[in-house]
């Protein structure tokens, strides 16, 4: 019979496994275990003390980057697991190895299982991934007693058991709980099977998966990946090797960017994307920690092949239920394979090596720039290019033209590329900071199958109010719906300003949703180092908040309100003109923001 891995946790000596069987039968097993500890002995006198007191085993470990070490194995009694670690820890004579929690000790060595994964229960060994959407049939529910979100669990009738728990992973006896830490899930269906496939690629237990960020997930894996070919694992060493500022000012550029030749509006652009570009560059060029080497290519290999299926069985499901738990689990893989890329340089991993980040970029520029020659020799021009994707223009072109585009730069980079979208229409908008320039990374368009996509403007702030996106929105829907720039400019000149006086009269005629004009901000620091009188930093101050808390309020007469029906619909209607000129400002139109309201009105 088969059915799925639940939940392992340790505790007191014991390691605790919850399984689910296909037919719905919930168990588990409980196993006596002591953790092990492995040291590098750096005087012969820390071998003899540990002699005297444990059973010692001699082990030859590999050292990535390291070559090889005889080291020690000890297994201490459970109770005394903590106080010899910590001893070891401050002994001159020691460095110590593999310091992971004992759950993944137990894991990596042992039960050699990802948890969330499908499993043979006699023997309790993995089965082949398939590519099902759903995850194991699990309940989410509320807990009344308990300070959490949510939990989920196995079997709705089941209650409380007498095992003990681990609070920290959230694993409660049959029930994994998930708290404000648990920041990897939602209490849905599409956050269950977003959060397996974190957990399956982690090595991880479910409740550790929801609680570590995305470095610990890719370190456990790396972790598994290492024990399993007998290296041992170093400690987490937080420093960077020195490096001249020129060269670093000349590697560390980050990804290429081929600005747009000017502000305004294209038609009919195809974007052609590389695939996973990031993870690709690393397995094709075998980038890794080690230099050029093998640990991240082996890593994130299979996981690039599993997210691609998922992400071409998302486009082809037509069931929306199906279609969005096959979404879920493409961003949770999406989510880690980018981040591997984003730590391979950064301190805070433990084999963190900046040549790793710089390479990737390296390469990725030399790449974007491929791409752009090759656009140009079959007679494209290259509007714009932003590190894993470029957009291009020739007229006439057919959705088989940018196609073959595309398979011609995939050939030539060496790294897949496709055929993401075809903008029907495309606007860049000016740059705020400087007048004349187009801004980076910030438009909008309208797709041939009538998407709006957007990147940088209000419409795509957390902080935008959402009557501020409506009105965007409906802005660019009826201005952009066109292919030519005259007929985008008499829309714009016909169209806008009826939309513009629609919304404000439902500003001031008290016509609507107040709940739509509320503005969320994100305390960047306690309100008392504000230096300006922002409107979070004096809500900050009234509400007693901290640093991190999101304040939601609306724009008052005189000052921002907590009340929402106290706004002032003057200054939500000038937020309105604003949002205006943004969309409008690529076709040469920009409303007053001098005229006043009633004279607007009238």
């Amino acid at each position: 019979m088969n059915g799925w891995l639940f939940d392992v946790y340790y505790s007191n000596g014991k390691i605790y496994i919850w399984y689910l069987s296909e037919g719905g039968t919930f168990e588990k097993k409980v196993l006596d275990y002591n953790p092990y500890i492995l040291v590098e002995p750096l005087e012969w006198s820390l071998v003899q003390d540990l002699s005297e007191a444990f059973q010692v085993e001699i082990v030859r470990k590999k050292v990535l980057k390291g070559g090889e070490k005889d080291m020690i194995l000890i297994r201490p009694p459970w109770d005394l697991y903590e106080k010899i670690n910590r001893l070891l820890k401050t002994d001159k004579r020691a460095k110590l190895y593999d310091e992971i929690r004992p759950v993944q000790k137990f894991l990596y060595n042992e039960l050699k299982v990802e948890p969330g994964r499908r499993i043979e229960l006699g023997s309790l060994k993995p089965i082949p991934q398939d590519l099902e959407p759903d995850p194991m049939p699990l309940y989410i529910g509320k807990d009344p007693e308990a300070d959490i979100a949510c939990y989920i669990k196995c079997n709705d009738v089941l209650k409380r058991s007498d095992d003990p728990v681990d609070s920290y992973q959230g694993s409660c006896a049959g029930r994994i709980s998930m708290n404000k830490n648990a920041v990897w899930f939602d209490c849905s269906k599409e956050g269950l099977a977003y959060l397996l496939e974190r957990s399956v690629f982690a090595f991880l237990p479910l409740g550790l998966a929801a609680r570590w960020s995305s470095n610990r997930v890719i370190d456990s894996r790396n972790i598994f990946t290492l024990i399993s070919k007998g290296y041992a694992i170093p400690e987490i060493n937080y420093t960077e090797p020195e490096e001249k500022l020129g060269d670093f000012l000349y590697m560390d550029r980050g990804g290429y960017t081929i600005p747009p030749p000017s502000t305004g509006v294209y038609f009919n652009v195809g974007v052609i994307d590389f695939e996973s570009e990031y993870p690709n560059i690393i397995v094709k060029e075998g980038i890794s920690y080690e230099g050029h080497g093998w640990l991240i290519p082996e890593v994130i290999s299979e996981w690039i092949k599993r997210r691609l299926e998922f992400k071409n069985l998302a486009k082809l499901e037509k069931d929306p239920n199906r279609k969005a738990l096959y979404k879920a689990r493409s961003d949770s893989l999406k989510i880690l394979l980018v981040s591997e890329y984003g730590i391979s340089g950064c301190s805070l991993n433990r084999f963190g090596n900046h040549f790793a980040f710089e390479e990737i970029n390296r390469v990725s520029r030399k790449i974007l720039i491929k791409a752009k020659e090759t656009a140009e020799s079959k007679g494209f021009s290259v509007i714009y290019g932003d590190v894993d994707s470029v957009f291009v223009h020739k007229k006439g072109a057919k959705e088989n033209d940018y196609k073959e585009l595309a398979n011609a730069i995939a050939e030539n980079a060496g790294i897949p590329a496709i055929l993401d979208k075809i903008f029907r229409s495309l606007a860049f908008t000016e740059a705020k900071s400087v007048k004349g320039l187009t801004a980076i990374k910030r438009y909008f368009g309208i797709t041939l199958d009538g998407e709006i996509e957007v990147r940088g403007i209000e419409l795509r702030r957390f902080d935008t109010p959402d009557l501020v996106k409506s009105f965007q929105e409906d802005l660019i829907k009826a201005v952009y719906s066109c292919d030519s720039y005259i007929d985008a400019k008499n829309k714009a000149l016909n169209v806008a300003p009826i939309i513009l006086n629609k919304y404000i009269k439902m500003l001031r005629e008290k016509f609507v949703d107040t709940s739509s004009l509320v503005i969320n901000r994100k305390l960047g620091k306690d309100p008392g180092r504000y230096r300006v009188n922002t409107a979070q930093k004096l809500l900050g101050l009234i509400l007693g908040a901290k640093a991190g808390t999101r304040i939601s309020f609306v724009l008052g007469k005189d000052k921002p309100s907590l009340d929402k029906n106290e706004y002032d619909w003057e200054k939500y209607s000038k937020m309105i003109f604003r949002s205006a000129e943004t969309i409008l400002s690529p076709l040469n139109i920009k409303p007053s923001l001098e005229a006043t309201l009633d004279v607007f009105m009238a």
